[in-house]
């Protein structure tokens, strides 16, 4: 058996090349020193180079792939933990420079139950944030499991939440880079998540949410703490989506169906302080057309009923600090952060990748992506006096367009471009640079 690898070498080397040559110096006897000669072999040249050239780009892929996973998920496995990245460092305009450890149990520790932890100081506001939860899977078919969680932490005002699509790492973290509007809050949940059939996943959860700095749209009000227990539930809807399978966890490859995302949250009323309600959805879809390209196109909507409190009326999801930022997909590249609220909102992302049609025969294909959004909303506060002068909705609409040339650059792991949206419609500025919006892209490298 200590052969075998030479023999599957010699026969590799025997079906490519058709023949196969030895060297008589392989043929004769050991010397006198009684020292093994190893057979000596001439063959294809090429061929064997291509074996190593193979050999090194497989190992090169995986190294890569490796990379991916931990810069993907945010985990770097240490054992039986993983580090969280994205707890080490952060920075936003709230907290200031964000100092902290995140470690969460990966599948060497145990395959059924993961515990997670993490604590962080923000040099800015002076407060430590922390929270620990655990989850257990009960059954890794349907990816059912129960789980809950306690934080001390701060959440962005107005923002809308569903399961979101993993960005570069890098990507991930200068998104928050700019944003400032945060309440500090306590919360503890628990709940189970299940997929009830195979083309539906869902959540179910009980809140247990204290907001500690609540700004109210009656500004006589004092900023006191209010506390809600809520019911709440999500539901993700894909039809003929395929998954793999690792360590026990299932992920999802796509579907060339619609995907629809609920979300549905209500306080009780005799165990909160105020009321809340909310009801949201994104739908999103992909078209790919022979001759001109691929389309994807993202609704959202929301439904909110505050009872005042400002910092849980809806904000249109907007990536635009000044005039030069990163671009995140499905947001309004040139509204301002938190510029409007909304308790009523609809809105549209629109994105066309002409790539496909332009390059169809090049091995190196630049992202050439068109792009157009348009969000509408409005507050049953807005007739409130100053309140709209304060925080203006967008009963009118809003509009911009633009265009990316992503992946011109390739650094690696990452894939580096640029574009720039323009501000339109009646809420456009009177100033050029103003609805301007220059933005560089993030991808993946592989």
């Amino acid at each position: 058996m200590r052969y075998f690898p030479l023999l599957f070498f010699f026969f590799v080397c025997l079906q490519a090349t058709g023949q196969l040559f030895v060297d008589p110096v392989a043929v004769q006897n050991p010397d006198s020193n009684n020292q093994t000669n190893h057979p000596h072999f001439i063959a294809n040249d090429s061929l064997i180079n291509q074996l190593i050239d193979s050999l090194e780009q497989e190992r090169y892929i995986q190294q890569k792939v490796n990379a991916l996973q931990v810069f993907g998920n945010y985990r770097y496995p240490v054992g039986k933990v993983s580090v969280c990245l994205d707890r080490l460092v952060g920075y936003n305009k709230f907290e200031g420079l964000k100092l902290g450890l995140g470690l969460e149990t990966n599948h060497h520790f145990s395959r059924l139950l993961t515990l997670n932890g993490y604590w962080r100081y923000g040099l800015k506001d002076e407060v430590a944030k922390y929270g620990g939860g655990l989850s257990f899977r009960l059954d890794s078919a349907s990816s059912t499991r129960v789980f809950a969680f306690y934080q001390k932490d701060v959440k962005e005002d107005g923002v809308i939440e569903f399961q979101k699509e993993q960005k570069p790492f890098i990507s991930e973290q200068i998104d928050v880079w700019y944003r400032r509007n945060f309440t500090y809050h306590k919360l503890f949940q628990a709940g189970f998540q299940s997929k009830l059939f195979p083309f539906l996943q869902s959540k179910f959860y009980w809140k247990n949410y204290r907001m500690l700095n609540p700004a109210f749209v009656d500004e006589a009000i004092p900023p006191t703490e209010v506390l809600y227990n809520n019911l709440g539930a999500w539901f993700r809807l894909a039809f003929q989506e395929h998954f793999f399978t690792r360590h026990g966890e299932v992920y999802s490859l796509g579907t060339r169906f619609p995907e629809l995302q609920i979300n549905y949250e209500r306080s009780l009323p005799s165990l909160s302080d105020r009321n809340y309600e909310a009801f949201e959805f994104k739908l999103s879809d992909f078209f790919r057309f022979p001759r001109i390209g691929e389309s994807e196109i993202e609704f959202l909507g929301a439904l909110r009923e505050s009872d005042g409190v400002v910092n849980l009326l809806a904000s249109p999801p907007s990536s635009r600090p000044r005039l030069f930022a990163f671009y995140s997909k499905n947001t309004f590249a040139t509204m301002g952060i938190n510029e409007f609220v909304t308790d009523r909102l609809m809105a549209v992302f629109w994105r066309h990748n002409l790539s496909p049609w332009l390059f169809k025969h090049q091995q190196l294909k630049p992202g050439i992506v068109l792009a157009f959004n348009a969000a509408i909303g409005d507050s049953k506060y807005d007739d409130l006096p100053g309140f709209s002068e304060r925080r203006p909705s967008i009963p009118k609409g809003f509009y911009e367009g633009g265009i990316l040339i992503s992946k011109m650059i390739n650094t690696g792991f990452l894939k580096l471009g640029a574009g720039a949206f323009y501000r339109l419609g009646p809420y456009r500025f009177d100033s050029f640079a103003d609805n301007l919006a220059i933005k560089l892209t993030v991808d993946w490298g592989i």
